[in-house]
């Protein structure tokens, strides 16, 4: 054992990051498909919620052991194609992307104040979809080019744009929140007002994961310009 270890230190092991990569983006548009087809769904059954939860957690899970090899693989590597500190960064956006979504079919299932999932959850995992998988596409352009390229760049700027399409999502949903809220206040309707507090509270939920976008396209960068 002892000869094993100093061997493993003289002759480091190479260790592939960007297979898990692919792996995690994959994992976070599973969660995605899965979700939006629920939010598609005017009325969901006790069935059909336990299930999308269950779905998701499992997804989540395996997110988990995804992120637990690279912590791994990153001690048994003296050369990774990044630094350690950018890529347990960056599989820790990942992570959270997950965690995110799961935390919003949690925050809306469990509260049960709809037949299904608010109408806007749709619009907003949509987007999200859209920036994830132009997110997909670094990977082998990151394993092609650590320095960056043309091509590179070009994603992140649709990243970038799909990110602000969902903040415009985010705001016009938000104002139209806000006047729910008011104008069930004016008319003491508890039911409404609820209906529209936890409304807002998803919506701010799913911002989150989208801003997500945002967290790992810096952290992209960032590994870019180091590399360059």
């Amino acid at each position: 054992m002892i000869k094993k270890n100093i061997f493993s230190f003289f002759y480091p092991e190479e260790v592939d990051f960007f297979s898990p990569m692919d792996r995690m983006y994959q994992l976070i548009n599973q969660t995605l498909v899965v979700y939006i087809e629920a939010a598609s769904k005017p009325k969901l059954t006790a069935e059909e919620r336990a299930k999308l939860l269950v779905d998701l957690k499992n997804l989540e899970r395996e997110g988990d052991t995804v992120v637990q090899s690279v912590t791994a693989g990153l001690k048994r590597t003296f050369t990774p194609p990044y630094s350690p500190g950018e890529l347990r960064q960056l599989f820790s956006c990942l992570d959270d992307s997950l965690d995110l979504l799961y935390e919003s079919a949690m925050t809306n299932i469990t509260a049960e104040y709809r037949a299904g999932l608010p109408p806007f959850t749709l619009e907003q995992l949509q987007a999200f979809q859209r920036g994830i998988r132009e997110a997909a596409c670094t990977v082998d352009l990151m394993r092609a080019s650590r320095g960056g390229s043309p091509e590179l760049s070009a994603t992140l700027t649709r990243m970038c744009d799909i990110e602000t399409e969902g903040d415009r999502i985010y705001w016009r949903l938000k104002t139209e929140l806000a006047s729910a809220l008011n104008q069930a206040a004016k008319s003491g309707d508890l039911g409404a007002y609820r209906q529209a507090e936890m409304d807002e509270k998803i919506l701010d939920q799913m911002e989150e994961a989208l801003d997500s976008l945002v967290d790992i396209m810096k952290v992209i960068q960032g590994m870019i310009i180091e590399n360059a």
